[in-house]
């Protein structure tokens, strides 16, 4: 009884030790890079440069369907830290998860969002985390 006691503790505090670590932040020195997300022959990256600007391109089978750019900044709101992209235009539908190609659905606008690490360290930016639609951080 004692030991079947003790192992159970073992592990609740182990399966709490492992969820805690699963997302972990990233602070804004590791921000910099290139990030991408790839649906259906159509991919959207994100290369946030260290300088406070960051580049968006969508490509549909390998050809560029819009490219811009814009500033961002690393700050707190509502408690939580992450980046706000300025001018950002998604080429994703968040709520619908299927790429806008749309004109009217890609203007430009600020767009939240907080980073953060996966249990195994990789970098990404989630637009929908229920869904495991996440940007994901190219490994150098």
């Amino acid at each position: 009884m004692v030991r079947t006691n003790k192992v159970s503790h073992l592990t609740v505090i182990f399966l709490v030790l492992l969820l805690s670590g699963c997302f972990r932040g990233v602070n804004k020195a590791d921000l910099p890079g290139t990030y991408a997300f790839e649906e259906n022959g159509l991919k959207q990256e994100i290369t946030i440069n260290a300088n406070g600007r960051y580049s968006n391109t969508l490509f549909s089978n390998g050809a560029v369907i819009w490219s811009d750019a814009g500033g961002w900044v690393y700050e707190t709101v509502a408690g939580e830290t992450g980046i706000t992209f300025g001018d950002f235009r998604s080429g994703v539908d968040d709520t619908s998860v299927k790429f806008g190609l749309d004109k009217t659905f890609n203007l430009p606008g600020y767009w939240f969002v907080v980073p953060e690490r996966t249990f195994f360290g990789h970098k990404q930016i989630c637009f929908d985390k229920d869904a495991n639609k996440c940007f994901q951080a190219r490994e150098n």
